[in-house]
C-alpha cells in the first residue's frame, strides 16, 4: 500500500495533501527533530508550520500535509498527518517571541531572518511567517 491508497482509505483528497520531508539544515535541529515530534509535538509542529513565501502560498490551496523527517539518504519516517489550519502572519519580534522558537533556536535553529523578512535557510518571507497547522493529527 502506498500514501495515496492510505489517503484515499481515509477519505482525503491526495491532490489537496502536500507532503514533507523535513531534514534541517542545521544539525543540532536535524538530530532532535524526531526527539521534538515524539515528545514535544507543539514545537516540531511550530517547526513545520513555518514555511518561505513560495510554500505558504502551496499550503494555502491545501488541506492536509503527511509529514516526514528525512533520516537517512532517500528514507524517511513518517511523523503524521495534519490538517492544514488558520494563518496568521508573524513579524519577527512576534516570531522570536514564541516559546516553541526559542526553544528550537537552543537546538541551533537560525530561523527568521530580521533583514528583507529571510528565513536563515534563505527563503524569502514578505512580512515573517504565516502557516499555523492546527492539532488535527490523524495516525
Amino acid at each position: 500500500m502506498n500514501l495515496t491508497s492510505l489517503l484515499i482509505s481515509a477519505n482525503i483528497d491526495p491532490a489537496q495533501t502536500l507532503v514533507f520531508r523535513h531534514r534541517p539544515k542545521e544539525p543540532g535541529l536535524r538530530k532532535v527533530l524526531p526527539w521534538l515530534a515524539a515528545e514535544k509535538p507543539d514545537v516540531f509542529n511550530a517547526y513545520q508550520a513555518t514555511q518561505s513565501e513560495k510554500l505558504e502560498k502551496t499550503m494555502l490551496a491545501a488541506k492536509h500535509v503527511a509529514s516526514f523527517i528525512g533520516h537517512e539518504p532517500g528514507k524517511a519516517i513518517f511523523i503524521g498527518l495534519y490538517a492544514i489550519g488558520k494563518t496568521k502572519p508573524l513579524t519577527y519580534e512576534q516570531f522570536w517571541k514564541m516559546p516553541a522558537y526559542l526553544e528550537m533556536k537552543a537546538f541551533g535553529m537560525l530561523g527568521l531572518l530580521r533583514e528583507a523578512g529571510l528565513l536563515a535557510s534563505g527563503r524569502s518571507c514578505t512580512s515573517g511567517i504565516s502557516c499555523s497547522m492546527e492539532g488535527q493529527t490523524h495516525h
